[in-house]
């Protein structure tokens, strides 16, 4: 007979399809709408253009090692850009604009955070059953960090997906606190596993190797009857996905030698403004809003939730105290692991998404439990009445933030000392009342659900909210002025006026060629392939009769030495918010008048 909390197969397809396709197209407003300005986004799509355009002129290896600005990216292995250039495969390079690439790589991502999001539910579903997967996967989908890192064509979202689905695989093997597996379900769970954990570490580097033994090794230990069993298990999996992705970096120093100095210089290298304090991940608690309070609430959880909150739907006690800690002890580690190296970034936190979002819900999914017991827990009144309140007036900020944009944003620069365009573009002030309106309404009858002791609908109502809040986020966001790249109309210019015509880059002898690259945005909105030339090599180019453009450094070679090579100046460039180049053409005579010219 199936438990309450286990139902059949159609249930879930149902659940899941409902949550992935609202979360999909929340996610999608406005996806192609804003311009790279991202600094991680602009590096990655740049590298993928770039190995695209190399692929198409016949470069085989470039399919293998990446390239940015010309130096092989050998520190992130190519999967992102794999699954770019399939997303563009149907395109001519020739005639795409760079928009349509970018678009393209951020449906890429946004399907990521899906996958993510569908082994956060997976993970649940594990653990406690349909309504806690149900529980984690909406608290999940709409954390904030999430979803913006889902409409970010990086490689953070890439990693942190796989990562998770190579977790939820490993849960699935193990079933801690559970003894209903099967032969078949362990099979799918560790080729799960393996498969994810190969993506990942191919996706950016090696570390989902560790992020992955986390959960992994917390299973094992909590379900003491197989401990000797799955940890083998886990330390071959783990080897072997080691293995499958040190077989590409043997490859790599075997026939690129040079770059073994090279990934040397950049592990080493100064981490600029990427240094921050230890404590600097505190802000993830910010960052899955609006679940911060229960995220809170969910470390705290696992002291003070014993017996009294365990059992109902037939959940064994083993399995509520594998539920409690396995998150737990997810999250801390990750945290503590993350805050130790110097360089921190919010989009490097990501993976900790998945057992934030398992200890979210396990917060309300044992209140769920209290309630059907006609039990309460009066201890979290206060964070109740905190949270609800928090979403109303979240939704007449938003109100202001779409209705009246200007005003908003001369306020909030009146507040910061700042002086920025406004970070929202107008709605319309009907559309933003309509909009803030639907949003109070959802939080009103949260808080009326939760106040009748009610959490899983309560928790149903956050999750609306939360869903419509980041789709009028986004709205908002992605056409404001704010998303304009200064340099993409007059590189786009430039790229019609150039045509066809080859463009390079001149390096002279005193430059190192790991440093001084050109900026990534004028790269990609260019779209053209642009190459090195060496000083001594550009007399040659000239002697032939080929027509190029030269990009040149004020800083690097006077005017009169590349006059004296045959070159004309042609016009000044802006490659840079802050940095302008010359561009240089061989002068008309050296270049032969073919007969369609005559």
């Amino acid at each position: 007979m199936r438990q309450p909390n286990r139902p059949g197969w159609p249930v879930h397809l149902l659940a899941l399809l409902i949550l992935l396709g609202t979360t999909g197209l929340t996610m999608s407003i406005g996806l192609g709408a804003r311009d790279s300005t991202h600094t991680m986004e602009n590096v990655a799509i740049a590298s993928a253009q770039e190995t695209w355009l190399r692929w198409h002129d016949g470069d085989a290896l470039s399919l293998y090692v990446s390239t940015n600005s010309e130096i092989r990216r050998i520190r992130k292995p190519p999967m992102l850009v794999w699954l770019d250039m399939a997303a563009w495969s149907d395109l001519p390079p020739a005639h795409t604009p760079p928009a349509t690439l970018l678009y393209r790589a951020r449906v890429v991502t946004v399907l990521l955070a899906l996958v993510m999001v569908g082994s956060i539910y997976w993970c649940g579903n594990t653990l406690r059953g349909f309504r806690f997967a149900l529980l984690a996967g909406l608290a999940g989908a709409t954390t904030l960090l999430l979803q913006r890192q889902g409409r970010t064509a990086s490689y953070d979202i890439h990693m942190a997906a796989w990562t998770a689905l190579a977790a939820a695989g490993a849960l699935h093997a193990i079933r801690p606190g559970r003894e209903d597996r099967s032969r078949r379900a362990t099979w799918v769970g560790w080729a799960t596993c393996l498969l994810g954990l190969l993506l990942a570490s191919y996706s950016k580097n090696p570390l989902p190797l560790a992020l992955n033994a986390i959960p992994g090794l917390a299973a094992v230990i909590l379900h003491h009857r197989t401990r000797l069993f799955n940890g083998l298990r886990l330390t071959l999996i783990t080897a072997l996905a080691g293995l499958g992705v040190g077989v590409w970096y043997w490859w790599v120093f075997r026939t690129f030698p040079e770059t073994a100095s090279s990934l040397q210089h950049e592990l080493t290298q100064p981490r600029g403004d990427d240094a921050q304090p230890v404590w600097y991940y505190l802000g993830v608690f910010g960052l899955v809003a609006p679940w911060s309070l229960w995220l809170i609430c969910g470390l705290i959880h696992p002291f003070t939730a014993g017996r009294r909150s365990a059992g109902g739907d037939g959940e064994p006690m083993r399995v509520h105290h594998v539920a409690r800690w396995l998150p737990f002890i997810w999250f801390i580690a990750i945290f503590v692991l993350f805050s130790i190296p110097e360089a921190k970034q919010q989009r490097y936190i990501l993976p900790i998404i998945p057992a934030a979002a398992l200890l979210i819900a396990n917060v309300w999914f044992d209140h769920e439990r209290l309630s059907r017991r006609g039990e309460r827990d009066r201890a979290i009144v206060p964070v109740i009445w905190i949270h609800w309140i928090g979403l109303l007036v979240a939704s007449l900020a938003v109100v202001f933030l779409l209705g009246w944009p200007d005003w908003s944003a001369s306020v909030i620069n009146r507040i910061s000392g700042e002086d920025k365009p406004p970070v929202y573009a107008g709605a319309g002030i009907v559309p933003a009342i309509l909009i803030g309106g639907f949003l109070l309404l959802v939080a009103m009858l949260g808080l009326w659900f939760h106040r009748r002791w009610k959490p899983y609908r309560a928790a149903l109502c956050c999750g609306v909210w939360s869903m419509a809040a980041l789709g009028a986020n986004w709205l908002g966001y992605s056409w404001a002025e704010s998303g304009v790249h200064p340099l993409r109309a007059p590189t786009e210019a430039l790229a019609a006026d150039i045509g066809d015509i080859p463009i390079y880059e001149l390096r002279t002898p005193d430059m190192d060629p790991r440093l001084g690259l050109l900026n990534e945005e004028f790269r990609f909105y260019l779209g053209r392939h642009i190459r090195r030339m060496a000083l001594e090599d550009v007399a040659g180019h000239v002697d032939a009769g080929e027509d190029f453009f030269l990009l040149v450094r004020h800083d690097r070679i006077a005017d009169t030495d590349l006059e004296a090579l045959g070159l004309v100046f042609d016009r000044e460039v802006r490659v840079d918010k802050r940095q302008k180049m010359t561009l240089w053409r061989p002068a008309p005579a050296t270049i032969p008048v073919g007969p369609e010219s005559e």
